[in-house]
């Protein structure tokens, strides 16, 4: 029986920390499916399938890593759809580690599938989706968090959001 794992996010945009989760989770299982979710309280920049296509972008080198787009699903349903035993969850500090507790105690509840956490590495420890985004938005430095190619679409995307201000 192969051990799967889940990991799931909305990865808008994928970070240096998200793929070195991935990256570690991939040496720890048999398969790693990576779950590109939806959540309707966020606003994307990127369609599902886009965020998808930078992730298997970034991921090519992994031959055990698979990459899906979930809707209107709970994670411990779509879990249980490719037969994952594992939700790995990346844990950069205690607020997310609070914040990850509730689901993980009814996943293992309700669908009997266990959370495993692994610490972000100190570098990647204030990586965010958000916080790339933020520091793009407004000048910032982003580039050293993220993969070349999503420096690259967020630049365009950037470029695409001043556009339409003016």
């Amino acid at each position: 029986m192969e051990n799967i794992a889940f990991f799931t996010g909305s990865f808008d945009p994928i970070t240096n920390g998200h793929l070195d989760i991935i990256e570690r989770a991939a040496k720890m299982f048999d398969k790693v499916v990576v779950g590109v979710f939806d959540n309707p309280n966020k606003k994307y920049w990127w369609k599902s399938w886009e965020r998808k296509q930078l992730i298997l972008e970034n991921c090519k080198n992994l031959e055990n890593v698979e990459v899906e787009f979930f809707t209107n699903e709970l994670v411990m349903t779509a879990a249980k759809k490719i037969n994952a035993s594992f939700i790995i969850k990346g844990l950069r500090n205690s607020i997310d580690y609070e914040y990850e507790k509730g689901p993980a105690t009814v996943h293992l509840m309700q669908a009997n599938i266990e959370t495993i956490y692994l610490n972000t590495r100190p570098e990647n420890e204030y990586i965010s989706s958000s916080l790339v985004k933020e520091l793009a938005l407004f000048g910032g430095e982003f580039k050293n968090y993220v993969p070349k190619n999503v420096a690259s679409k967020i630049s365009l995307k950037i470029k695409d959001i001043k556009n339409e201000k003016n």
